[in-house]
């Protein structure tokens, strides 16, 4: 994510979307005193980023596309599992298109079509996407059962 400025555009459009909407979510749990729990999946994101940036500092960005497309799957798969089991579409919704708009403007800018380069970008864009799943259903449901209490 971070070398991808130096190929794409002066700001990664990804980069800067999911620091910008990561802050917002933080903010918004930050402020209804909503705060995590540091239970393993939390500590294992945290060992997982650090070993990205280590991998990136040390080998580069190729190497760095594999450890990091690692980590979103394990996390990943954690995550739509969990968001199958208890969809919760107050925030996560709009997190979650938003994530995937982003993926999206960071592939078209992309100027050069290499897996380091784009990979991460379409692998978020797929599991943004996946979870996004329950999150429209849920959304609709609600919908539904609220026109039909009208």
């Amino acid at each position: 994510m971070f070398s991808g400025g130096k190929i794409r555009i002066e700001m990664d459009p990804m980069a800067f979307g999911f620091t910008v909407g990561s802050l917002i979510m933080s903010s918004i749990l930050f402020y209804q005193r909503r705060f995590i729990k540091c239970t393993i999946i939390e500590i294992t994101t945290i060992i997982l980023i650090s070993i990205c940036l280590i991998v990136w500092v040390i080998l580069g960005s190729y190497v760095t596309f594999i450890f990091s497309v690692s980590s979103e799957t394990i996390i990943g798969v954690y995550l739509i599992i969990q968001t199958f089991k208890y969809p919760k579409v107050k925030y996560n919704l709009t997190g979650y298109i938003f994530f995937v708009i982003v993926s999206f403007i960071s592939i078209i800018l992309t100027k050069a079509w290499t897996i380091a380069e784009v990979g991460f970008a379409v692998s978020e864009m797929i599991l943004s996407s996946v979870i996004l799943i329950p999150l429209i259903r849920k959304w609709r449901n609600e919908k539904e059962n609220n026109i039909l209490k009208k």
